[in-house]
């Protein structure tokens, strides 16, 4: 029913949550192996107003978020009085989609089993700070980035974030095709 193109982290939600919803799924990574570039990455993702925040107290208002969201990808076109923070339709959708559903399909990943999320934390064990902390836009200065758990529940980079993925794509009878490039659809 589905067919992945590619096995970094965005795939392997795609896979996943299509599987977990019904769909038979494969996977087609070109590579000799899976895990694309997120298998050597930070292995962060930036959630706002994720559950992992949530639970740990954090807040992070709709409005403000999608005021920082629009500042700061958009600098040149934010308005904060405009109903739509000065940006298209399409611009406005597009982050009031990620904030209203980010969360839920962060949570579908981990409601499967494939994976478990905790806070990016630094070595002190306080949330990394956001990106552009300074803005006053930015009210949830932290907690917006989370990571994979280990087993102790501490934070992993993306090597394990993959690893995690592919034993759950084994587990549940997901193909991970290798050496399958896609040239044309």
């Amino acid at each position: 029913d589905v067919v992945v193109v590619g096995s970094g982290a965005a795939g392997f939600a795609a896979a996943i949550a299509a599987q977990h919803l019904g769909a038979k799924v494969a996977i087609l990574e070109k590579g000799t192996y899976a895990g694309g570039t997120t298998l050597v990455s930070g292995g962060v993702s930036w959630v706002p107003n994720n559950s992992v925040m949530r639970s740990k107290g954090m807040e992070d208002p709709r409005t403000d978020a999608l005021k920082y969201m629009a500042k700061y990808s958009w600098p040149h076109r934010y308005t904060p009085d405009d109903d739509k923070l000065g940006l298209t339709d399409h611009d406005f959708a597009m982050i009031s989609a990620y904030y209203d559903a980010g969360t839920e399909a962060m949570d579908l990943l981990q409601q499967t089993g494939a994976v478990k999320w905790a806070l990016w934390v630094d070595q002190k064990g306080e949330p990394f700070k956001d990106y552009m902390d300074q803005m006053p836009e930015n009210k949830a200065v932290q907690g917006r980035a989370i990571v994979a758990a280990n087993e102790d529940g501490s934070g992993a980079r993306g090597a394990v974030l993959i690893a995690k993925y592919i034993a759950h794509a084994e587990r549940v009878g997901i193909p991970i095709l290798l050496k399958h490039c896609v040239e044309r659809v």
